[in-house]
């Protein structure tokens, strides 16, 4: 982690209308009125999904990106009939005015403009079931920026995903994942092809957990087929295949979270790292021999930690500003970027549950503090803050206001100006130690 984001002019003939309805995905610019929403049970021949309800009047049938956008709501089920969809034939049109005015007027799709194009962020939309009408033919959701997901979600519980095809159209290098999980819990992943990233295909963190992967094909994602980061709950991988990727995707383990494969195939560079690893639970599982083998991390022998340990008696101040001229790094589970230089610290409650907080410095003096709020008082919001280098002790990292007080100091621990170097943060009556 981290120590450590006009109308147009229309000119259609009849037969050209026609002829457009007649195809699977297409997208009229903001501004115009929406096609209708065809409701199940309407001129609805059904779906033969093994996730799509029958003769449900509150499924919303959609054949083109813009009414798939449309509909996204929580708690609707979404059939989609769409065939090959590109959303950035639907997005791309839209200038800054059109996704100001699309962001103020939809309140569960807000969209976000990458490098090279426009995202979607679906957000707060509970109970979202999303599928294909047919599971042997299902509809693909693709999108041309490289730098942009195919879908973000954001704190969407009890959300499902079934009988799809999502990737981006070009694969190779880029920056955008194929799915993002911000916050999200109890999601269902059910028979989706996941494919054609420079990144990740399915990427959760913050606060996500209660994953369920079954029959997915996730292959040809250049940084791996998944990445779980600051994950409080299981995720269970179940029937799926995983290859064709640079490498064998990401987890960051922790006691609040559980990872388990079954009756699963790796690939060859996902076979190179999961046959390593032992924080995750594998049955019936198929790996590859593996062709390349990881570096042995010299503070574990069998299994048994022998890194450097915390000896407050040894302690001595480091200048903070040596760190940064120098662009130090933290060594283990922290990291300290000096170009984004946020804290990602476990903070574990009093019922003995272990959260992430982060703690963001900006050049300017000023600061956030993510997570602390929502887990001592229950309320989602984040801390600012403003900070300064303590005139009187150097390393010591000072931020204060009406609702944040606390420090960051850096600690050289060792004799004779050797050792390791080590963090102390405190927060309000809490100081967490990290190296």
């Amino acid at each position: 982690m981290k120590i450590k984001s006009s109308l147009r002019l229309l000119a259609v003939l009849l037969s050209l209308a026609l002829a457009l309805s007649l195809v699977a995905c297409t997208g009229s610019k903001p501004g115009n009125d929406p096609a209708p929403v065809t409701p199940g049970g309407q001129d609805d021949p059904g779906t033969d999904s093994p996730d799509g309800p029958e003769g449900d009047d509150d499924v919303a049938v959609v054949k083109t990106a813009e009414e798939f956008l449309e509909a996204i709501a929580p708690g609707m089920k979404i059939e989609l009939r769409l065939g090959s969809c590109n959303l950035s034939d639907f997005l791309e049109p839209m200038n800054g005015t059109d996704m100001e005015n699309w962001n103020a007027s939809h309140e569960y799709v807000k969209l976000e403009e990458e490098f090279d194009g426009l995202e979607v962020h679906v957000i707060n939309a509970d109970g979202l079931n999303i599928y294909s009408t047919s599971s042997e033919d299902p509809s693909e959701l693709v999108v041309d920026p490289r730098y942009a997901t195919v879908i973000t979600f954001e704190n969407c519980d009890d959300l499902t995903l079934s009988d799809m095809v999502l990737g981006h159209t070009e694969l190779g290098s880029c920056v955008g994942n194929v799915l993002d999980f911000a916050g999200c819990r109890n999601v269902k992943l059910n028979r989706l092809d996941i494919y054609g990233c420079g990144v990740i295909g399915v990427s959760a963190w913050g606060g996500s957990g209660d994953f369920s992967v079954t029959d997915c094909f996730i292959h040809d994602c250049e940084w791996g087929p998944f990445s779980f980061e600051e994950i409080y709950g299981s995720v269970e991988f179940d029937g799926s295949t995983f290859t064709g990727s640079g490498s064998g995707g990401t987890y960051y383990s922790s006691p609040a979270s559980s990872l388990t494969f079954k009756n699963c195939k790796f690939g060859e560079w996902e076979s190179n790292i999961w046959s390593f690893r032992d924080d995750a639970e594998f049955i019936d599982c198929e790996l590859e021999e593996p062709t390349s083998y990881p570096d042995v991390d010299p503070d574990y022998v069998d299994g048994e930690y022998y890194g450097p340990v915390l000896d407050r008696e040894k302690l001595s101040h480091v200048s903070f500003d040596y760190v940064l001229l120098e662009g130090s790094y933290w060594t283990g589970l922290y990291l300290d970027n000096i170009n984004d230089p946020t804290l990602e610290l476990p903070y574990e409650d009093e019922a003995g549950t272990v959260h992430s907080i982060g703690i963001k410095f900006n050049a300017n003096g000023t600061g956030t503090l993510f997570g602390y709020n929502a887990i001592v008082t229950g309320v989602d919001e984040d801390i600012d803050f403003t900070w300064e280098l303590d005139s009187e002790y150097s390393g010591v990292l000072r931020f204060a206001d009406s609702d944040a007080e606390g420090t960051l100091t850096v600690y050289l621990c060792g004799e004779g100006g050797d050792g390791d170097l080590w963090l102390a943060v405190s927060i309000f009556d809490d100081t967490i130690w990290a190296m």
